[in-house]
């Protein structure tokens, strides 16, 4: 006697997922579309940021740093080293192009000018705030860090962190010391934002 076959019908249906593997791909599908959209907003509001720089630099600054601040509060900052690109240059640009006078933020808050300066003041003299450091050249500088600088021995990477020290500047130069097994940092900024911690080997250099 020949062993039973199959019909078509029932074959289908062994086939078919059930529904908690649906349930679970469609889960999957909509945190990578959600993660495809945050991307696609920030480069977008950076973009933005970047075309309203061309009119006015002040309003291209301003835009960088709401978006950033925007990003971080909520999904969080997915393209850290690209924000910190563009600020710096439109901090470089507004400094450029606007008298110091007028290069003004929010009320209560550093402006463009004021940050760019601290961030080249110690960029130029660390010794200044950080007694014993000297400038030290990057041989192959990262979009992660501002710069380098020998103290107490060692050659230590420091990131300034504008608006006060937040998780993203930290967590930027975190990344850079593991990446390159360095157990030192420096983080510079005129205070600490409420809430954050510094994390071990990181120095904090408060500028004024």
């Amino acid at each position: 006697m020949s062993e039973p076959r199959e019909t078509p019908t029932t074959s289908s249906a062994q086939a078919l997922p059930s529904y908690a593997e649906l349930a679970a791909e469609n889960a999957n599908l909509r945190a990578y579309i959600a993660r495809q959209r945050d991307l696609v907003e920030e480069a977008f509001a950076l973009e933005q940021a970047c075309l309203a720089s061309v009119t006015d630099t002040i309003d291209g600054y301003r835009a960088a740093r709401d978006c950033h601040r925007a990003f971080e509060a909520s999904s969080g900052v997915r393209f850290p080293h690209v924000q910190r690109i563009v600020r710096n240059a439109l901090y470089a640009l507004a400094c450029r192009s606007f008298a110091p006078a007028i290069v003004t933020g929010e009320e209560g808050s550093p402006s463009a000018f004021s940050d760019f300066q601290r961030c080249e003041g110690f960029r130029q003299d660390p010794g200044a705030d950080l007694p014993g450091a000297v400038p030290v050249r990057m041989r192959f500088p990262s979009p992660l860090v501002d710069g380098l600088v020998r103290f107490e021995g060692h050659d230590v990477p420091w990131v300034f962190s504008s608006q006060g020290v937040r998780r993203t500047a930290l967590a930027e130069l975190t990344r850079y010391m593991q990446a390159t097994g360095l157990e030192r940092g420096i983080i510079v900024g005129t205070h600490i934002e409420p809430g954050v911690e510094i994390p071990r080997g990181v120095l904090f250099v408060k500028v004024a």
